[in-house]
C-alpha cells in the first residue's frame, strides 16, 4: 500500500480543462483502487474563468480519493496560484511515499517539487502534452524563460516522467532533459449502453436515415483542426451526397465563427451540424450514431476523444500529430493522415468507400481500448511504476531509471 499525493492545478468537476483533468481524475481513481492505495489530491477551485462551488481547504471523499480544494487567487488564471495550498504542502508532503505532479508551468507543481527536493521525497511529473512541439511553441518565449529558470531543474530532479504515448516520449527525449520516462496510457471506461438503441436514437433525432455521418469531437479551437476537416469534407461532398459532418464540443476563442464563415463560403450549410457541448447519453448517442470519427489536430499528446470513439467501435481518421496514432496503427483501427486537406480528403474517400473494412477497424478499436486503456489495465501499470520508484528511493538500488 502506498500513500500518494497528486498535486494538480485542477480536478473534477473542473471539466472545462478537458482531457488533462479527465486524465488526472481517472488516474487518481484507478491508482486508489489498485492495491488499496491511499490517494490524496491537492488542487485549486479553478474551472476556466470561474471557480468551482466547493468548500475550501476541506478534505472531500470522491469515490475513495481524498480531494482538498484550495482557493485560487484572483487574477492568476492559468498560473493557478493558491496561497492556501502553501502551508498544506509544506506540512504534509513528508507524510507521503510519492508525489505526482500534474503538468508544468503551475504554482502548485513548482512549489511541490521544491519541497520534495528539500524534504527528500520522491516525485514524478506527468506532462499531458505540454512539451509537445505545437504546445511548447505557443507563447514560446515565455515558456522558454520559465523552462530555463524553473521547469528544467524540476524535470531533471524528478524520479520519473510520465508520457501518455510513445510520440510524447520521443518529443520529450529530444529535449535532452531526462531519460527517466515511462509511457502510461490515459483511461477510458467503455460506456454501458446498447449501441443499436443509441445509434437509432441519434439518427432518428437528426433525420439521418441512410446518411453517412462524419463526427468531430473536441474543443472548438484552432489547434484541433476542425477547419482542416471542413476543407477536406468539401472536397468529397460531391462524391458522397448523403454524407454530413457533425461537430460537438465546447466553443472557445470565437473560433466557431471562423468555421461557420468557412462553411458558408464552401456552401456546406445544409451538410454541417454543430451540436454544442454534449455529455452523458447524448454524447455517447452521437458516437454510436456516427460512421467515421475525424480529428485532424495540430497537437495531441494522446487524444481522449479518440479512445472514446474507439471504445464504441467507431473507426477513426486522425492526423499524424495525435499521440494515440501509434496504437491505432498497431491495431489497424483507423487511418493516419497529414495535415494536408487533400490527404485528409483522400483518406476519407478510402474509408467511406470500404464499409466492411471500416467495420473491422471498429472491432479492432474495441480490442485496442480493452487491452490498453481501461481503469484496471492502467491502474496496474501505475501501481507497478510507482511502487518501483518508491522502492528505489527507499533502498537506494543502483538503477539510473525506472522502466
Amino acid at each position: 500500500m502506498l500513500r500518494v499525493l497528486f498535486v494538480s492545478p485542477f480536478f473534477e468537476p473542473a471539466w472545462y480543462y478537458g482531457g488533462t483533468v479527465r486524465a488526472a481524475s481517472s488516474w487518481a481513481h484507478a491508482f486508489s483502487t489498485s492495491g488499496q492505495n491511499i490517494v490524496y489530491v491537492y488542487t485549486t477551485t479553478a474551472n476556466g474563468n470561474r471557480e468551482l462551488d466547493t468548500e475550501d481547504n476541506v478534505t472531500i471523499d470522491i469515490d475513495g480519493v481524498q480531494v482538498v480544494y484550495f482557493k485560487r487567487q484572483k487574477g492568476t488564471h492559468k498560473r493557478f496560484v493558491s496561497l492556501q495550498m502553501l502551508p498544506a504542502l509544506f506540512r504534509n508532503i513528508p507524510s507521503f511515499d510519492l508525489i505526482h505532479i500534474i503538468g508544468l508551468w503551475t504554482f502548485g507543481g513548482l512549489i511541490a517539487s521544491r519541497i520534495c527536493m528539500l524534504k527528500r521525497v520522491p516525485y514524478i511529473i506527468s506532462l499531458h502534452g505540454l512539451l509537445m512541439p505545437w504546445a511548447y511553441n505557443y507563447h514560446k518565449y515565455r515558456k522558454k524563460l520559465f523552462m530555463s529558470l524553473f521547469e528544467r531543474h524540476m524535470l531533471k530532479k524528478a524520479s520519473g516522467i510520465i508520457c501518455s504515448t510513445e510520440m510524447e516520449k520521443r518529443n520529450f527525449l529530444a529535449l535532452n532533459i531526462s531519460d527517466k520516462v515511462q509511457v502510461i496510457s490515459n483511461i477510458t471506461e467503455p460506456p454501458d449502453i446498447d449501441m443499436e438503441i443509441s445509434r437509432k436514437r441519434f439518427r432518428e433525432t437528426h433525420g439521418l436515415a441512410n446518411s453517412l455521418v462524419l463526427l468531430f469531437a473536441g474543443r472548438i479551437v484552432e489547434n484541433k483542426g476542425l477547419h482542416l476537416t471542413v476543407e477536406a469534407f468539401s472536397k468529397i461532398a460531391k462524391h458522397y451526397p448523403n454524407a454530413c459532418l457533425f461537430a460537438m464540443g465546447l466553443e472557445e476563442d470565437d473560433f466557431l465563427k471562423k468555421v461557420k464563415k468557412q462553411i458558408k463560403f464552401l456552401k456546406l450549410e445544409h451538410r454541417f451540424h454543430y451540436l454544442g457541448m454534449l455529455t452523458g447519453s447524448d454524447y455517447w448517442d452521437a458516437m454510436a450514431g456516427a460512421d467515421l470519427f475525424v480529428l485532424n489536430s495540430y497537437s495531441e499528446n494522446f487524444g481522449n476523444v479518440v479512445i472514446e470513439a474507439l471504445s464504441v467501435g467507431l473507426p477513426v481518421l486522425i492526423s499524424d500529430q495525435v499521440g494515440i496514432g501509434d496504437l491505432v496503427k498497431q491495431y489497424s483501427a483507423g487511418q493516419i493522415t497529414t495535415l494536408d486537406p487533400n490527404d485528409i480528403a483522400a483518406k476519407m474517400i478510402m474509408m467511406l468507400s470500404q464499409s466492411d473494412k471500416i467495420k473491422e477497424m471498429g472491432r479492432r478499436g474495441i480490442k485496442l481500448v480493452h487491452e490498453n486503456c481501461t481503469p484496471d489495465v492502467v491502474g496496474r501499470q501505475l501501481k507497478k511504476y510507482c511502487g518501483e520508484i518508491v522502492k528505489i528511493h527507499r533502498f537506494g538500488q543502483n538503477k539510473d531509471k525506472v522502466k
